[in-house]
């Protein structure tokens, strides 16, 4: 595994995601982002399969990738399915860790400045992949009204 080209990118990420999460307000929950991805399980399993030093690498990294992150969801908060039930129903998602969640998507887009561009690069993210996440109907609301909030004048 590279594991310098992982610390760089990891670095750059959790920056993001600090820098959004400041500006939505939940300048905590950014400090603690992805804190969980510096354990050892989460550090080689995703580690590998992002920066792995071989394409064998990365294909012998699909178990421990999926025990990984497994991990992560448990740990985190702002990922959707920490609040999947084992009886199928989701629970509602507090705005705090939503503001963490928008911070995190829109950090796949690029370092935000406004919150305006946080918005636009969650919804990217939302109508690309997250669009089909389970999850309860009050949070898929706040996150649809989020990123929908884009044509709002500004102090309305």
């Amino acid at each position: 595994m590279k594991h310098l080209a992982y610390a760089k990118y990891l670095l750059r990420h959790k920056t993001r995601v600090m820098i959004h999460s400041i500006i939505l307000g939940v300048p905590i929950r950014g400090l603690l982002h992805d804190i969980s991805k510096l354990t050892p399980l989460e550090w080689v399993g995703i580690g590998r399969q992002f920066c792995s030093s071989s394409t064998d690498e990365k294909a012998r990294n699909g178990d421990l990738f999926k025990e990984a992150k497994e991990h992560h969801r448990k740990l985190n908060k702002h990922e959707m399915d920490h609040w999947y039930q084992e009886n199928g129903e989701c629970l509602p998602v507090q705005s705090g860790i939503l503001k963490e969640a928008m911070a995190d998507w829109a950090a796949f887009g690029g370092l935000c400045l406004t919150k305006g561009a946080i918005r636009r690069y969650a919804g990217q993210c939302y109508a690309k992949w997250a669009r089909n996440y389970r999850m309860h109907e009050d949070t898929r609301k706040w996150i649809e009204d989020f990123v929908a909030a884009l044509d709002v004048p500004p102090g309305s």
